[in-house]
């Protein structure tokens, strides 16, 4: 997916470029993006940072996720994708033409990258 390829967003450019081919080359997944409200978002995605361990701890990028979503409330894009053990949770802006935010969980035998902050 070029999309996540060509991101600027700061989560995915922790990834050495091997971890964005496993995630976008070895999904079977086809990558559908909800639009929806930045204020939807805000309160699923912080109630699951709030009352989820597993889920807040296992995932590095919340600080520039929740940087998105607190903005001024407008249209914004979600998808999810997995692929070579990896996970992504990603924001897009409301065109759909690049990501801008995104949630990472790395396999459970890698390493996270360098400069990736735990909540």
């Amino acid at each position: 997916m070029e999309l996540i390829k060509s991101s600027n967003c700061a989560s995915l450019g922790l990834l050495k470029p091997s971890a964005l081919n496993a995630m976008t080359e070895d999904s079977s997944e086809i990558v559908q993006v909800d639009i929806g409200r930045r204020s939807t978002f805000r309160g699923s995605y912080g109630d699951r940072y709030l009352t989820s361990d597993d889920f807040r701890n296992n995932r590095f990028g919340w600080n520039g996720f929740f940087d998105v979503l607190d903005e001024v409330d407008a249209q914004i894009g979600l998808f999810s994708l997995r692929g070579g053990g990896w996970s992504l949770i990603g924001l897009t802006d409301e065109n759909v033409q690049s990501v801008v935010a995104a949630l990472v969980r790395p396999p459970l035998s890698q390493e996270w990258p360098p400069g990736a902050e735990r909540a």
